[in-house]
C-alpha cells in the first residue's frame, strides 16, 4: 500500500496535527516524532506488518497524511477514524464511506473512500 489521505475537495482534515499524534502515539508498537514522521509495527498470525507514515500539516488542519507498507483493517479504520474530529457521533462509530475522506493510491493512480480502501486491503489479506 503506498496512499496519501486527503479532505473532501470542499474541506480539509479538520483533525489537528498534535491531537491526531495524541491519538496515534501510545499504540503498541507506534513510534511518532515530532516531525510527523511515524512508524508503526506489529506481529500478526500473518506475519510481521508495518507502515510509515508521515502527517502533513498547515494553517492548524492536517493537509494529508502518506502512508507505506502493510496494515490490517482494524488499523486502517482507526487511522481514518482519528483523522475526523467527533462530531454529533464519534467518528469511530460512523462507517468509513461516511468520513469526510478521499484516498489517493499512489500504485494504481486512483482515488476511492475509506471505505474502498479498506476492501482492497481485505482482497490484499486474501491474496497473502
Amino acid at each position: 500500500m503506498f496512499v496519501r489521505v486527503y479532505g473532501t475537495l470542499d474541506e480539509p482534515i479538520l483533525q489537528t496535527f498534535e491531537r491526531f499524534c495524541e491519538l496515534i502515539g501510545p499504540w503498541p508498537g507506534m513510534f511518532v516524532e515530532p516531525d510527523g514522521s511515524f512508524v508503526w509495527a506489529m506481529h500478526t498470525d500473518a506475519g510481521r506488518l508495518q507502515l510509515d507514515g508521515m502527517i502533513y500539516d498547515q494553517a492548524g488542519h492536517i493537509e494529508y497524511l502518506e502512508l507505506k507498507g502493510h496494515c490490517t483493517r482494524e488499523l486502517w479504520t482507526a487511522l481514518c477514524s482519528f483523522l475526523v474530529p467527533p462530531r454529533s457521533l464519534p467518528a469511530t462509530q460512523l462507517p468509513l464511506h461516511e468520513l469526510p475522506l478521499r484516498i489517493h493510491d499512489i500504485q494504481q493512480e486512483s482515488w476511492m473512500t475509506a471505505g474502498e480502501a479498506l476492501q482492497s486491503l481485505v482482497a490484499l489479506e486474501g491474496n497473502t
